[in-house]
């Protein structure tokens, strides 16, 4: 496990704001993150943004440079290195394993941080990032959150960033016929748009900068899409706002808010996004309810104490998680070491029949021949099976004798 390494940028330790400024646009990730690896070295890399954290899973037998990275982000005269979580080796495993079970996540409990993480592997495979062993890891990162949800009581009650964001709108009681503007398609409102489809509030307009992105939303739930750049010029009013954009500043802005809204009735604006896409000054006007990430901070922390009877049976499992893809890891390095072999075997096999036993061959009848064949494509077979499985005993062996 030498070569995984993790730098992470989260909400615990460098805060919510800094988070922000490591989100990267739709459109420029992939170009970004292949000069970002190419720029540092790093053999493979998976890069997860969610509301409160931004984290780089990296494959790399170099060190990690704090400060290189925070230069690469216009970061190194904002952010101190020490606000940088570095992992290594077995640490490194074990935070993405903690990452994807949500026991590292502000809200211990959330499943939607699987479907991050599985998407953000997809996207970084896609962009031809990630290798082999970013696949093996994600492989069991998903198999192990699984077992966690499903064999502990963690997620009971769900508390995500979005259904803590949806509970306290329900709270509100805005009339199922409210006019609601969603703003942004990414996975936070994609969630929060089912919630509030399922529990019937459908008068829902989209409004996204990349209108495509948008439109598939809006068809999945039998909604309305537009362009970002019309929101502006709404002309329909609405009762709340829903906004989650990876925008570097205001989206929502005050003449924006003015306009779409034209009477000082009650309005609610859930704002998920990091950095905040809402003006501070419409925050503050006496009839707008207002929800962002840090009011919901305070009630992820009570949440994270009623779950902790549950993290000793989640540790266990870790534990087994950990023993279980050091073995298949293993496994796989003997299964590299010997790829060659089966090419190997065949040219052995082609020297035997067309040179060295080649007029003992020809000499024999058909059938003859036909029983060689067969006798010659078993052992083939054997022989490259056998000591593959043999090298895998050996080394599982050798691993539980260690522990």
């Amino acid at each position: 496990m030498k070569a995984f390494k993790v730098v992470a940028i989260t909400h615990r330790k460098a805060g919510l704001e800094a988070v922000g400024a490591f989100h990267l646009d739709d459109d420029k990730s992939a170009s970004f993150l292949q000069g970002l690896k190419e720029a540092m070295g790093w053999d493979e890399l998976m890069y997860l943004s969610t509301c409160n954290r931004a984290e780089f899973y990296i494959v790399s037998n170099q060190p990690i440079q704090p400060h290189s990275l925070l230069k690469y982000f216009n970061q190194e005269d904002v952010l101190p290195q020490d606000n940088l979580e570095i992992y290594a080796d077995e640490h490194a495993i074990d935070h993405l394993f903690r990452v994807a079970s949500s026991l590292d996540s502000m809200v211990v409990g959330e499943r939607e941080i699987i479907t991050q993480v599985r998407s953000a592997f997809e996207k970084c495979r896609e962009w031809g990032l990630t290798g082999d062993n970013l696949r093996l890891a994600i492989r069991k990162t998903i198999e192990h959150a699984k077992r966690v949800f499903t064999e502990t009581a963690i997620a009971n009650h769900p508390v995500s960033v979005v259904s803590l964001a949806f509970k306290q709108f329900v709270t509100l009681e805005f009339p199922k016929d409210s006019k609601i503007v969603m703003i942004g398609a990414g996975q936070t409102n994609r969630s929060m748009a089912r919630f509030l489809t399922k529990n019937g509030w459908t008068n829902i307009d989209i409004y996204n900068r990349t209108l495509e992105n948008g439109q598939k939303l809006a068809k999945e739930l039998n909604l309305n899409a537009f362009p970002l750049s019309e929101l502006a010029s709404r002309e329909k009013g609405c009762d709340a706002i829903f906004t989650c954009t990876g925008a570097e500043g205001v989206v929502l802005t005050w003449d924006t808010f003015n306009s779409i809204t034209e009477d000082n009735e009650r309005k609610v604006i859930v704002d998920l996004a990091i950095p905040e896409d809402t003006d501070a000054k419409i925050t503050e006007l006496s009839h707008v309810e207002y929800i962002s990430v840090k009011e919901l901070k305070p009630i992820a922390e009570r949440n994270l104490k009623q779950r902790q009877g549950e993290m000793v049976l989640c540790e266990h499992i870790l534990g087994e998680s950990m023993l279980e893809f050091e073995v298949m890891l293993h496994e796989r390095k003997v299964e590299r070491a010997m790829k060659a072999v089966p090419e190997k075997v065949k040219e052995i096999k082609a020297t035997a029949i067309e040179k060295v036993f080649h007029e003992d061959i020809s000499g024999l009848d058909d059938n003859s021949k036909e029983v060689l064949e067969k006798v010659m494509n078993y052992l083939e077979k054997k022989y490259i099976s056998v000591p593959m499985k043999l090298a895998k005993e050996i080394i599982l062996d050798k691993r539980y004798e260690e522990r």
